[in-house]
């Protein structure tokens, strides 16, 4: 038995985009079963109708060359009353059969990929053209509230409206919910990270409580800083422990390894002798420094990933936070990145355009540069050069030769 959840609907809603339910819809097309496919949700017609609607129509095309949406939904009735329950899911299902039937390939199979690359390369420049300009009707209506604009970094880069994180109330005041993050879905997990922009001095208090509220398992932070503390001020205390308005923050034991260095940190709720502590560790990248759009190697934050890797086996149903210095240049990068490597390990493919796509959903500001877009090409190829290596050590990292690291685009 082969099972499949879909965990990227969200509740009275449909979908943003359909590839990604359509990516579902051909993988469950390609098994040959004999027996039946049972499909549920939460009332079992929805949804579900939304799912028999598209499978429906693609076993009639196979059958006669031919579809009938409207008198395949009437069938679909006949056995279970209203099946697909709004204009929305059926246009859903709609746009679920014309990316399942017309859209263009970019999935390769890891083992290929390295084949694939060069034959692709110049498509690239369209691929990202494309993306760049699909219509996604988003809104940033509660980051461009007046009185959250000290709370931002630059007013152009905001949370999309549906895609922001609430923190709790603090005292009655609205603007205690607000923080500039948002929310990307990973390949199994719905929110699986949250992307927010290098703290100010005066919202790190609510970072950190973002942190603890959403029981962040591990914060990723991809730049390194000038000795500016009021521009980017340490997240971490030096020594020790330190306040946070109304969380305590401290380090509890740091290990130094070569392309990052991860902190343990406890954090406890001030004042409160209910809520539990809660525990993470903070990644910090090396090398990649705050006013370069790539790094100068993908190594290190593959390596980086990879050890992310393990800490959500650890923690399987935490998010991971992920910050730069704006919360798109680098971030975008690796989150994006992020979900590459997730659906090459689980699916065992590679798709650099589909995981883009998903993210600009998320925030549309992120892979600003075709460059960035070529550097996640190279990155997957590096990674499948990798894969052989069986040991995640420090020691391992020292056997990565310049051959390993595959660059796509002109130097």
């Amino acid at each position: 038995v082969i099972q499949y959840q879909y965990i990227a609907w969200p509740d009275h809603d449909v979908p943003q985009t359909p590839f990604s339910f359509a990516l579902m819809v051909q993988d469950i097309c390609k098994w040959n079963t004999t027996g039946p496919i049972v499909i549920h949700c939460s009332a079992g017609v929805g949804r579900t109708g939304t799912l028999l609607l598209v499978l429906t129509l693609l076993d009639q095309l196979e059958g006669s060359g031919q579809l009938d949406a409207p008198g395949s939904l009437v069938s679909l009735r006949l056995g279970r009353p209203n099946l697909v329950e709004n204009q929305a899911q059926y246009r859903f299902g709609h746009q679920v059969l014309l990316e399942v039937l017309f859209s263009e390939v970019t999935s390769y199979p890891v083992g290929k990929f390295l084949s694939y690359l060069e034959a692709i390369r110049d498509n690239l420049i369209a691929q990202y053209t494309k993306l760049k300009s699909l219509p996604r009707d988003l809104t940033f209506k509660w980051g461009e509230n007046p009185a959250h604009a000290h709370m931002n970094r630059r007013q152009s880069i905001l949370p999309v409206d549906g895609r922001q994180v609430f923190l709790q109330m603090l005292g009655g005041q609205a603007e205690s919910q607000y923080v500039n993050a948002v929310r990307v879905n990973g390949v199994t997990q719905r929110d699986a990270v949250i992307v927010t922009e290098h703290p100010l001095v005066h919202t790190l208090p609510q970072v950190w409580r973002m942190v603890y509220e959403r029981k962040v398992c591990a914060w990723v932070i991809l730049h390194t800083y000038p000795d500016q503390e009021e521009e980017y001020p340490s997240v971490l205390p030096s020594r020790g422990e330190v306040d946070m308005d109304q969380v305590c923050v401290k380090v509890t034991a740091v290990n130094n390894h070569r392309h990052f260095i991860e902190t343990s940190v406890a954090l406890n709720f001030i004042n409160s002798s209910i809520l539990l502590p809660h525990h993470l560790r903070v990644l910090h990248l090396l090398g990649w420094d705050a006013d370069q759009d790539l790094p100068d190697s993908p190594v290190p934050l593959l390596k980086l990933l990879e050890h992310l890797k393990d800490l959500r086996k650890i923690y399987p149903n935490c998010p991971v936070l992920i910050s730069c210095s704006d919360g798109c240049t680098a971030s975008g990068v690796a989150a994006a990145l992020d979900v590459v490597l997730c659906r090459a390990r689980l699916q065992g493919n590679v798709d650099v355009y589909r995981a883009v796509q998903g993210v600009l959903f998320d925030r549309p500001q992120f892979i600003m540069s075709f460059e960035q877009y070529i550097f996640l090409h190279d990155a997957a190829a590096t990674y499948v050069n990798m894969l052989d290596d069986d040991d995640d050590d420090d020691d391992d990292d020292e056997t990565i030769s310049d051959s390993q690291i595959c660059v796509l685009g002109d130097n």
